[in-house]
């Protein structure tokens, strides 16, 4: 009885002890499946999409981008066919995009959505100071590269002539010639106008010159007559060295001694750029390189001189490669003339 009564206890201890190995074990497993995150039966198939690699800038799907503000159609079928023939010299597709004001291009090449442009002069200022483009290269327009801005006053005046007709050049400084204008009237185009408001204000302020408020004449054709007629205003500024607005037809006909009446009494250097060529500061150099001397290969060729001209619908006769520290002496005047370039962006 007691070996019966010990094994029944040995018997009861072993089979409590599986008891509590199955227990156990079946208590680990239910806390493993509870652990594991559920999978959707979707999930557990799919495999992830590998992110597309975009295709090279220049390639057809991912061109180069020549901005254009307010083109007419016939202005964009000219670009296009100038862009084919680019795109055949550099290797890279260039296509033209029209952009309804210089505001919104600037803005298209601070995305860099936009890679070149051709910008006018204070469009241009404020675009470098704000690192959306640089400048490359000149257009020559009507024979020039740069222009400048010139003095005019009556003949009878009383002001001294700092400029030497035989060589249409000055010859003093500005702050010597210009000082004879301390207390007297000006006539301005308009106070936005480059040559007629902006670089006399410049000059003044360098000069240390006070002139009294003045009269705007909206024109230049009204400027030169009122300094014809006098006592409207004492003296006046406006374009020079790309033309001279006293030989205009509407004032030759009425005034034809104008030449000899109204006289040029200083006249800046040329330091204002015609419509220049732009890039986009992120654009690869190699691009750049070979989009200039693409547009050096195209320039030397009639059809595209009139291409790019009527693309640009202003006439273009050449182009050349600058640096851009030319602009310097440009930027200089109109930091001093206060003006304030966003207000001026398109001019």
């Amino acid at each position: 009885m007691a070996n019966l009564r010990t094994y029944s206890i040995h018997q009861i201890h072993k089979w409590r002890l599986s008891i509590i190995l199955v227990v156990s074990l079946f208590l680990f497993t239910s806390l493993m499946v509870a652990c594991k995150p559920t999978v959707d039966e979707g999930e557990a198939t799919a495999t992830p999409n590998p992110t597309p690699t975009p295709a090279p800038l220049g390639d057809p799907a991912n061109p180069v981008i020549w901005g254009l503000v307010a083109p007419g159609d016939l202005q964009m079928e000219a670009a296009s066919i100038l862009m084919g023939q680019i795109s055949a010299r550099t290797g890279y597709t260039i296509q033209p995009q029209a952009f309804p004001t210089y505001q919104s291009l600037l803005g298209a090449m601070n995305l860099n959505h936009v890679q070149l442009s051709f910008l006018p002069p204070l469009t241009l200022l404020y675009a470098q100071e704000v690192n959306v483009a640089q400048a490359a290269m000149l257009t020559n327009h009507f024979g020039v590269y740069l222009y400048g801005m010139q003095f005019f006053a009556n003949v009878d005046s009383g002001f001294t002539p700092y400029f030497d007709t035989n060589t249409n050049t000055s010859t003093a400084q500005a702050n010597v010639a210009l000082a004879q204008f301390d207390g007297k009237r000006p006539c301005l185009i308009r106070m936005d106008s480059l040559t007629g408001g902006i670089l006399p204000q410049g000059y003044f302020f360098d000069a240390v010159i006070s002139t009294k408020d003045p009269v705007i004449t909206q024109t230049t054709t009204g400027m030169i007559r009122a300094l014809y007629i006098k006592n409207v205003c004492d003296f006046g500024a406006t374009f020079a060295i790309s033309g001279d607005p006293r030989t205009a037809t509407g004032v030759q006909t009425d005034l034809p001694d104008v030449t000899q009446r109204v006289i040029t009494i200083w006249q800046s250097d040329p330091i204002i750029p015609n419509l220049t060529l732009a890039y986009q500061p992120s654009l690869p150099t190699q691009y750049q390189d070979a989009i200039t001397n693409a547009w050096i290969e195209s320039i030397r060729t009639p059809e595209g001189k009139e291409l790019l001209s009527e693309a640009l619908d202003y006439s273009v006769q050449d182009m050349r490669v600058i640096d851009p520290s030319i602009l310097e002496p440009l930027r200089l005047l109109v930091e001093s003339s206060g003006a304030n370039l966003i207000s001026l962006i398109g001019n």
